[in-house]
């Protein structure tokens, strides 16, 4: 199973999971973190194919839980939905407002003015700007390929028949 896990990663999802966003290709581009897809450090896929997340049972096997330090591993097995704030675009409404008082001719750098005139006094009012999130597709990670199962069963077998001899039977 931990070896199907790391399959995963290693192909970039099976099936593919959706392209990293621009913006972090280029931010890791930059930083020497290659443009891998769930693999900055390699610390998310270290530790979802190690055996020691497994709670195996007589007649069940699950994962417990991913380790602490790669906590963000269930946000990208399940994806998180971002909201209308997210990337700076809660600035957008006060942009359209100024250019709708200022016209068409207004310059960007005059459109901006007004919008953070207009912000300002709803700041006033109401507090900072709302926080913004991003939305981050799912990508699971932890699943088996189909290809996968009859390897998975021959190892179950062979790891239970030497259970059986180790207990003498």
């Amino acid at each position: 199973m931990t070896i199907s896990i790391l399959e995963n990663f290693m192909s970039g999802g099976r099936p593919s999971w959706p392209e990293m966003a621009v913006s972090t290709r280029e931010k890791r581009l930059k930083m020497g973190q290659g443009d891998m897809l769930m693999v900055r450090s390699g610390a998310l896929a270290e530790a979802a194919s190690s055996e020691g997340i497994w709670s195996v049972g007589k007649t069940s096997a699950a994962i417990k839980a991913l380790p602490s330090n790669v906590w963000y591993g269930g946000i990208h097995q399940q994806g998180l939905e971002g909201n209308e704030f997210a990337g700076g675009n809660w600035f957008q409404k006060y942009q359209n407002a100024a250019k709708k008082v200022l016209g068409p001719e207004s310059t960007k750098k005059e459109v901006d003015d007004m919008a953070f005139e207009i912000w300002g006094k709803r700041a006033d009012k109401h507090g900072p700007a709302p926080a913004g999130q991003a939305a981050i597709p799912p990508r699971p990670f932890i699943m088996f390929q189909e290809e996968d199962i009859d390897a998975i069963q021959n190892i179950f077998a062979e790891w239970v028949e030497e259970k059986v001899r180790e207990a003498g039977l």
